[in-house]
């Protein structure tokens, strides 16, 4: 709301010297306050529904989390009594939608298992990719390389090893891809090369980092990989990462098999 009400005064018809351009070297552009002279006022309106688009998000959780709380501290208070709760509750959920139709209850089931086992086939093909596409061999590329690595040869090694080490593995790449798309976008910004020889880190070293000044519709391709990475990633750790810690379970798996195999050995022997 703030860059929102910043963005309105830029859009009014001032001066250069009641509304300056540039403060201290610093293009106010950059930061996204554009005079009307330069952009029309649609880049307002675009941030005005965003906004908008932000405030009914956030109300639909809000929504969400109070009916949580509310159904659990009903069931709080069923509890002694020995009630059902989706008695209890029958009242509350009455607005809520639920789905009758068990043809799409089975979809949604079998979608769920087939992407629980094979999301983390395609988070690691893209964690692959990120490390062998570019133009360049950079400091990025071969930390996307080594990560892909350390995930192959710890799942070679150690089946126990390699699922404990998931869930903090995933968090370590979502920092590490997050960190440097920040500093690739930064770096887009004037002055910014400048900042970095302050850190006695010269032009040659910059790009063998990965830091290079790229066009707007550059940019754009070359940021599109990396963050299409972190959603996917942020999929698996949120979704789907529990699901297949319990699928990939071998004990439960092997109990499962010697259930089912006494099973079959009784139906035969019947």
């Amino acid at each position: 709301m703030l860059l929102v009400i910043v963005q309105y005064v830029y859009s009014m018809d001032l001066t250069e010297e009641e509304l300056p351009t540039q403060i201290n070297r610093i293009k106010v552009s950059e930061i996204g306050f554009i005079k009307t002279d330069e952009l029309s006022c649609w880049h307002l309106v675009v941030k005005c529904l965003f906004l908008s688009m932000f405030w009914i998000t956030m109300r639909q959780y809000t929504v969400e989390r109070t009916r949580q709380r509310r159904s659990s501290a009903l069931r709080d208070m069923v509890a002694p009594l020995h009630v059902s709760v989706s008695t209890a509750t029958t009242a509350m959920n009455q607005e809520a939608p639920e789905i009758k139709s068990k043809f799409m209850l089975d979809v949604g089931i079998l979608l769920r298992k087939l992407l629980t086992k094979f999301w983390i086939a395609v988070v690691t093909i893209m964690l692959f990719i990120c490390g062998i596409t570019g133009e360049r061999m950079t400091v990025f590329r071969i930390i996307y390389m080594s990560l892909f690595l350390v995930l192959v040869i710890t799942f070679q090694i150690s089946w126990t090893v390699w699922r404990k080490m998931m869930y903090p593995f995933w968090l370590t790449v979502i920092g590490y891809s997050v960190i440097m798309l920040i500093l690739v976008y930064t770096y887009q910004f004037h002055n910014f090369p400048e900042y970095w020889s302050y850190l006695h880190i010269d032009e040659n070293l910059q790009k063998d980092i990965g830091l290079e000044k790229y066009e707007i519709k550059d940019l754009f391709v070359r940021l599109l990989t990396p963050t299409f990475f972190v959603i996917i990633t942020v999929l698996q750790i949120h979704y789907f990462h529990k699901d297949f810690l319990e699928v990939t379970d071998l004990d439960n798996s092997d109990s499962r098999i010697l259930k089912w195999n006494d099973r079959a050995l009784a139906i035969h022997r019947f």
